[in-house]
Order: structure tokens, then C-alpha cells, then sequence
């Protein structure tokens, strides 16, 4: 996938264009592992910039390296994101975390946690680095991906899938808001927009985003949102105790008459080893007295939702 930003305001705007890796069926790629197959089989290094050496930067690597290929389909399937960097993809995403489908909408959803380093402007530089120049925003957001058939990579191969990505941008109400000074319970992001988006599920029922979150200090009560298309900002619908992650978000549009949002918290009181994090002192007591000296993590479910008799084609 290849990605640059048509427009770096408000989480960034782009047009996604696909680059084909390989094909391969498991046996072949399983006869390669069981041949003992080794990186240097699969690429050549330079230790500095040579003819016919493309520079690509691994995962968070700071420094470039400098490869050329020797098997293209082992290198597709056992080292797909430096030869995503090597054939010219983006490989700078930051922390991406759920994925929920419309199918109504034929979009998808992706939450990209924490929107810095290789998306930033000149974090990752060389012949596939900084394609995503966005300003930073710890607080993250969730982008939406209309999809379509009837695409094609960028060698003109038919994409057999209805299901492609064509764009990818932050809807209205989606993007975190950080803070310039953390407030008077230490969140350094808005505690009225997201923060740290994680878990994602799309309910056709309600044409509603549900959102969990897990940020480790930019929200100390991490939040359970609602969201719709035009919404100036989400709907809270629960906080998690201090410090936790929510997770296992589902939602049941009807169960014999009634509808829930589940969820739960893990990992309450997560500031503990945090001894800069503000009313670290005054709160962690009562974290401990509630939870079990942070052994208990909580279970449970939002009720009082409309129920949904039908789903809306």
C-alpha cells in the first residue's frame, strides 16, 4: 500500500493505491521454513548506500538499510514489511489497533492509536520513507476507508476483491485532541473527544461506531463512545476505573427483547509505576481498596439501549 497525503489537516487525507508482494501457496512457504531458510537467503545488505541496493527503514528503525532482494517470495511472506519498504509501500503507521466493517456503508474503520513518529514529517526518510507527513496527535483517531471492487495495483493487475480500500481519512468527531498541559487529574488529551482509540465494533442496528479505549496516561478513566455519522463529537457511555484499558467491547442489538454494550477493564490502576503521573499518591489507595489491590478486573454491560427488531439493509 502506498500513501501519501493528499491533505496533512485533521488526522491527514489519502488516496490508497496497492502494490502487489506475491503469491505463494503454504507448502511453498512451509518447505522454505523447514529448509532452514536464513535472512541472508532472502536478502543481500549494504552496510552504506550501492548500485542496486534500495534503502528501507524496518519497523521503528531509526537508521536505513540498504537491501537488495535474492527471493522474492520468501521475502514477500517471511519479511513483508522491509519488502513493502522495498518495493515502495509505506510501512510508517503508528500503533493501528481495531478494525470494524459497515457493510451498508461499504467502509471500513481503523483506529490509529497514537498518530507521531513514522507518521510524522521527516520521521523515516530514503526511498520508501516519510510518505505520511501528518503533525503529531498522541491522542490518536479513527479513520475511515470506503472500499470498492473493480480496482487495480500499481501494475495494473486486477485486485480480486469488492472489498478495497480506496481513501482513508479521520470522519468528523473521530480525532483525539491533545493537550498543551496535562489538567488537574493528569490527561494530557481532552477528556470530551477520543483518546487512544483500541477496540472497534460497527453495529449495522443502530448505524453506530462503538469505541474503547486504552491510553496509558492520556486519559486516566479510559472511555466507551458512541458515534455517528455528522456527530460534532461522540457520545460517553461508561469510563473504566482509573488506570484500566477497556476491551472485549461487543454489542447484542436484541437478546430475548433487550440490547447491551458489553465490555471490560484490564490492568486498573496502570499509573502505578508512574511516579511523575499527578494524584498518583491519593489515588492508588483507592484503587487498591476497590479492585483487589489491583487484582480484580471488572466485567459488565451497558443496558437501556433501544432494541433492534430488524436489521437495516
Amino acid at each position: 500500500m502506498t500513501c501519501p497525503p493528499d491533505s496533512a489537516e485533521a488526522g491527514g487525507s489519502f488516496d490508497l493505491k496497492w502494490i502487489k508482494l506475491g503469491h505463494a501457496t503454504d507448502d511453498e512457504i512451509r518447505a522454505m521454513v523447514d529448509g532452514g531458510i536464513k535472512f541472508s537467503d532472502i536478502f543481500e545488505v549494504s552496510d552504506e548506500p550501492k548500485d542496486g541496493f534500495v534503502e528501507v527503514f524496518a519497523g521503528s528503525a531509526k537508521t536505513p538499510e540498504y537491501l537488495k532482494v535474492k527471493n522474492e517470495t520468501a521475502a514477500a511472506f517471511l519479511e513483508t514489511m522491509r519488502y513493502a519498504g522495498y518495493k515502495g509501500a509505506t510501512t510508517e503507521f503508528n500503533k493501528a489497533e481495531g478494525l470494524a466493517f459497515d457493510p451498508e456503508g461499504m467502509r471500513a474503520f481503523v483506529a490509529i492509536t497514537d498518530i507521531s513518529k513514522g507518521m510524522e514529517e521527516g520521521a523515516g526518510t530514503g526511498a520508501a520513507g516519510d510518505q505520511i507527513r501528518l503533525p503529531k496527535i498522541k491522542a490518536g483517531g479513527v479513520y475511515a476507508m470506503p472500499l470498492a471492487g473493480a480496482q487495480v495495483d500499481t501494475d495494473g493487475n486486477p485486485i480480486d476483491s469488492a472489498y478495497v480500500p480506496v481513501s482513508m481519512s479521520v470522519p468528523k468527531g473521530l480525532l483525539g485532541v491533545d493537550l498543551a498541559e496535562p489538567d488537574e487529574w493528569g490527561n494530557t488529551a481532552s477528556v470530551e473527544h477520543i483518546g487512544n482509540a483500541d477496540n472497534l465494533y460497527w453495529s449495522s442496528a443502530y448505524k453506530t461506531l462503538f469505541i474503547g479505549e486504552d491510553s496509558s496516561r492520556m486519559h486516566l478513566n479510559n472511555v466507551l463512545w458512541a458515534w455517528q455519522d455528522g456527530m460534532e463529537k461522540p457520545v460517553r457511555l461508561l469510563t473504566a476505573p482509573a488506570g484500566a484499558e477497556l476491551t472485549g467491547l461487543r454489542i447484542h442489538e436484541n437478546v430475548g427483547g433487550h440490547a447491551y454494550a458489553l465490555t471490560n477493564a484490564q490492568h486498573v490502576g496502570d499509573f502505578k509505576l508512574d511516579e511523575k503521573f499527578p494524584r498518583r499518591a491519593e489515588l492508588m489507595p483507592v484503587v487498591e481498596a476497590k479492585w483487589g489491590n489491583r487484582q480484580i478486573a471488572p466485567l459488565g454491560y451497558v443496558k437501556g439501549l433501544p432494541t433492534a427488531t430488524t436489521l437495516t439493509n
